[in-house]
């Protein structure tokens, strides 16, 4: 399958996703990744210390719904204009956008069913127990487990072509196209991908055990655990 049409079809199930057409779900929706974010940062204090500049572009970059949509304008714009990115952007970095594009949708898809359950529920500021009840309902584990499996895929994806001379170099050749069709964000978002990774030591240690431990989390909430997301994540209000 080419590039263009994985995208394209990414692109049509970010349209659809249901939050763009109801304000109070999108709002509600923003509360979650709120809470999400927050538990992520307590969650994994200890590891995101070690690994600060990486944790920081996973919790504001990969995790950030405003990052999503700007990204999923630069899509629309290809697939308007023809534009095969494909013809500037290394192969390897189009692949690495693509798995990180159906990473955040993923993302985002999961938290808006997440948004919508407890929304329903007529839930004004969120807490620790509405989330947890939340995917136990929706039963989200085997998709959150197919989410950390996608992350683990960009991980490798990032180290590989991060670290390659030869992707580097092209995809450097590449920024005065990309900014001349007006390619300026998604260019600047995988920059700062890459980027991310060449400054984080070992980046493999990072992901081994953040994905290590969100597992344990979806294993605790599978099992009943009375506090699977550990202490108190902060309220989000909504």
């Amino acid at each position: 399958m080419s590039a263009i049409v994985t995208l394209s079809r990414q692109f049509e199930q970010f349209q659809q996703l249901a939050f763009h057409q109801q304000p109070a779900l999108a709002q509600q929706l923003a509360a979650v990744q709120d809470w999400q974010k927050n538990r992520l940062v307590q969650q994994h204090q200890q590891l995101f210390n070690q690994h600060q500049r990486i944790a920081h572009f996973l919790t504001t970059r990969l995790y950030n719904l405003n990052d999503l949509i700007m990204l999923g304008n630069q899509l629309e714009k290809a697939l308007n204009e023809k534009i095969k990115l494909d013809r500037f952007l290394p192969h390897g970095v189009l692949d690495a956008a693509i798995t990180a594009f159906h990473l955040a949708y993923l993302t985002l898809k999961l938290d808006e069913q997440v948004a919508k359950y407890i929304l329903d529920q007529g839930v004004k500021t969120i807490h620790d127990e509405h989330i947890h009840q939340a995917m136990l309902a929706l039963q989200q584990s085997d998709t959150r487990l197919k989410q950390l499996l996608l992350l683990q895929q960009l991980s490798q994806a990032l180290q590989h072509y991060g670290r390659s001379f030869l992707t580097q170099s092209a995809f450097r050749l590449a920024r005065r196209t990309a900014y001349r069709r007006q390619f300026n964000f998604l260019y600047d978002y995988l920059t700062d991908c890459f980027a991310a990774i060449r400054q984080t030591g070992n980046s493999t240690a990072f992901f081994e055990a953040f994905i290590a431990a969100e597992k344990q989390v979806l294993l605790h909430l599978d099992q009943g655990h009375a506090a699977p997301f550990g202490q108190n994540c902060q309220i989000a209000q909504t």
